[in-house]
């Protein structure tokens, strides 16, 4: 046989030299590329919703000058066990506040079972005995410590629980972005704004939890801002101390001295009001307060008809340019029960020299209109009597000049809803929810804050019969390993060939 039919040496050890160089500089490159992430965090949420990204509210919050232009850090303290099953969901939120701060937050993470030094320490200092896992918030100056400054949030009221038949806890939601974002907001603010409600005007029940008065108060503090409960008569001058005044479904009319408060407060710097206004109650002065701003209730209701039957439930469509519509300009929203329409005088020359502008906020769709015999069983839309589309029923009013800077933060403002019932717990919206919050802040002069809120994050149980569950656990048992099974055997073959 010749010599160059003989099989060549192979030469195993330049081979194994070859293939231990590939092994290190792969490893050199994996340490390389994991450091690099480390240093510069970067992160995708894939979820449908952004379940785990934080809301435009939060990041507007953590922008703000409330807190980028603190001199102090504000320092958060998580005391929190690492055996709770909460542990890793909540301090991914917390990172992301962290994060988004820019340095202005500083989070302490303490494990009161592993670190009892640091947790005897905390609790020395806020003088507090850590029964059961707790954030706390301190804004307050390290030279100069404020109790006003400080807030404690237990880690029960950072998520929602239901009982079930066997009377066992399951947790159903997470809030922890919506209570770190109202408690960090409060902690920067220290005292909490006023609005005063007029409740003799009003036959809003304040009683029970599943209220619209619960509900609408629930929300202004999240915007750290009380509702007060005052009687309108019995005042001389509206409180020096009021951020803004609310009439809530108003039923019984305003007296002459009353509407006169009104005005006069109107004609203030920084005044500002909150009318939700039931289309079944027309109170004469309240509309005459409301037509000199250049709003007028009209006597109709908001309807359609759909395969010959009426429809009152009313898609309406938030409506671009006002500051309150900030991240829902062109969002839809259906809103229950009965709607009135608005007439909302814009760009009209009398009040310009006011300088008193209306502006719309809700526009309801094409297909509706305002009917005037809304009492009757059935209804066409009639151009001498009826509201022709595109009603409003919302609409928003502010007195000054607006486009000047050094005025811009002296502006009255009003916002006026004619509908009540969409405050019902169990028929309010989300996008809803964030535009009364919106209405809030924007009455409030805290205009930074303006967007989206946090939806939460919840948990849903998927029911599966036993059939479904057999299949299942067949997939999971069989199908897969043997599968798995069957491509090893091909990839060898295929070597051994």
């Amino acid at each position: 046989m010749s010599s160059q039919n003989k099989p060549t040496k192979l030469k195993r050890l330049s081979i194994g030299i070859q293939v231990f160089c590939q092994i290190f500089f792969f490893a050199i490159a994996v340490i390389g590329i994991n450091f690099l992430a480390s240093q510069s965090r970067i992160s995708r949420d894939l979820s449908g919703d952004q379940n785990f990204t934080l809301s435009d509210r939060s990041k507007k919050l953590l922008r703000s000058t409330l807190i980028q232009e603190r001199e102090e850090p504000i320092t958060l303290h998580a005391v929190i066990r690492r055996s709770s099953p909460h542990h890793q969901r909540i301090h991914f939120i917390l990172d992301q506040f962290i994060e988004k701060s820019k340095g202005k937050l500083v989070l302490n993470r303490v494990d009161p079972v592993r670190d009892p030094d640091l947790t005897e320490q905390l609790s020395t200092q806020y003088g507090l005995f850590f029964s059961e896992d707790l954030l706390i918030i301190d804004a307050s100056s390290a030279a100069k410590p404020d109790l006003s400054l400080r807030r404690y949030i237990p880690l029960e009221d950072l998520i929602l629980q239901k009982t079930n038949q066997n009377k066992q806890h399951k947790v159903i939601a997470y809030e922890t972005e919506e209570r770190l974002s109202t408690s960090l907001l409060s902690a920067c603010e220290g005292k909490t704004q006023k609005f005063y409600f007029f409740q003799d005007k009003s036959n809003l029940d304040e009683n029970g939890e599943d209220t619209p008065w619960s509900l609408l108060s629930k929300l202004m503090r999240q915007e750290n801002v009380t509702l007060v409960n005052k009687n309108l008569s019995e005042l001389s001058e509206i409180p020096k101390d009021a951020a803004g005044i609310a009439l809530i479904a108003p039923q019984y009319d305003l007296e002459e001295h009353e509407l006169k408060l009104l005005e006069d407060y109107w004609l203030q710097p920084k005044s500002s009001f909150l009318l939700v206004l039931n289309p079944a109650h027309r109170p004469e002065r309240i509309r005459a307060f409301l037509r000199r701003k250049g709003v007028s209730m009209r006597n109709d209701r908001i309807l359609t008809t759909e395969n010959g039957r009426l429809r009152r439930q009313v898609k309406g469509t938030f409506t671009e340019g006002p500051d309150v519509n900030t991240g829902l300009f062109g969002q839809s929203t259906v809103f229950e029960g009965s709607s009135g329409s608005l007439e909302v005088r814009e760009n009209d020359d009398e009040l310009a020299l006011r300088k008193t502008t209306p502006l719309a906020l809700i526009q309801a769709g094409p297909e509706y209109w305002g009917e005037t015999r809304f009492r009757e069983e059935t209804a066409t839309l009639d151009p001498q009597e009826d509201t022709p589309p595109h009603t409003y029923l919302a609409a928003a009013v502010f007195q000054g000049n607006a486009a000047d800077d050094a005025s811009s933060e002296q502006l009255s403002k009003l916002i006026v809803i004619n509908n009540t019932a969409f405050l019902d717990p169990k028929r309010i919206r989300a996008e809803q929810v964030d535009f009364i919050r919106n209405s809030v802040d924007w009455l409030a002069g805290k205009e930074e804050l303006l967007g989206i809120g946090a939806r939460g994050i919840r948990t849903y149980k998927l029911n599966l019969v036993e059939s479904e569950i057999s299949y299942l656990n067949r997939i999971n048992l069989l199908f897969l390993p043997f599968g798995f099974i069957l491509l090893g055997l091909f990839v060898w073959n295929s070597r051994r060939s």
